[in-house]
């Protein structure tokens, strides 16, 4: 197999890999991995995020992160409120449900990143994240390009 398509194959097999196990680690919460995510973010209180800020770091599209809220919503975690900035603007805020599960969520997340990186060493671990990043400018780049 081509070094290129082995690379891109692992890169891909790791991505799988890790949504799985984070979907099975908030499983017993009832989440999904992305749900967790979301959760935590609006617990960041980094308040002004978009809808398509939140997407964009959840790594979904805008309405998928509409779909997430609606099912942390009817799970009583999450709440839509008018924006206090910009009245048309909708922001996601946490209920006292959602705020009382943020501990077990930050708790599960770092269970979770422990048990990926055992045994990848800081200095692996810096090296990754330059060739991911490597990788990911390249893919924007032919993307902003029309993938010429």
């Amino acid at each position: 197999m081509p070094p290129g398509r082995r690379t891109l194959m692992a890169v891909f097999r790791a991505v799988q890999g890790l949504k799985r196990s984070m979907d099975r680690e908030f499983e017993p919460m009832e989440l999904t991995g992305q749900q967790a995510g979301l959760l935590m973010r609006c617990a960041s209180g980094a308040g002004g995020l978009t809808f398509e800020g939140l997407a964009k770091g959840l790594g979904t599209d805008s309405a998928g992160v509409t779909r997430l809220a609606d099912r942390l919503e009817a799970k009583g975690l999450l709440a839509r409120e008018a924006s206090a900035e910009d009245r048309r603007a909708t922001q996601l805020v946490l209920t006292k449900a959602g705020n009382d599960l943020v501990p077990a969520v930050r708790r599960s997340f770092g269970r979770w990143r422990e048990r990926a990186l055992k045994g990848v060493s800081d200095d692996e671990q810096e090296q990754l994240v330059r060739l991911l990043e490597r990788i990911h400018a390249n893919t924007d780049a032919a993307a902003d390009r029309g993938a010429s």
